[in-house]
């Protein structure tokens, strides 16, 4: 049996979020997304995700919060 993985998509723009997290859900991945480090803490805490997808040019002080 197959277990599906859970994965918290943190992007900032809107529609490039929506695209990722269609994506990903289309090969069977859960997605849940976040536009901000204070969103993407809270989604972790709720969904333990065994992965998240962070946009590489997410700004440097977002990226320390959501390492916090």
């Amino acid at each position: 049996m197959s277990t599906s993985r859970t994965l918290v998509v943190v992007e900032n723009e809107s529609l490039l979020r929506d695209l990722i997290a269609r994506s990903l859900e289309a090969v069977g991945f859960n997605v849940t997304t976040a536009a901000n480090a204070s969103d993407a803490k809270r989604a972790c805490k709720a969904v333990d995700p065994d992965a998240c997808i962070v946009d590489i040019e997410f700004p440097p002080l977002y990226s320390l919060l959501l390492r916090s």
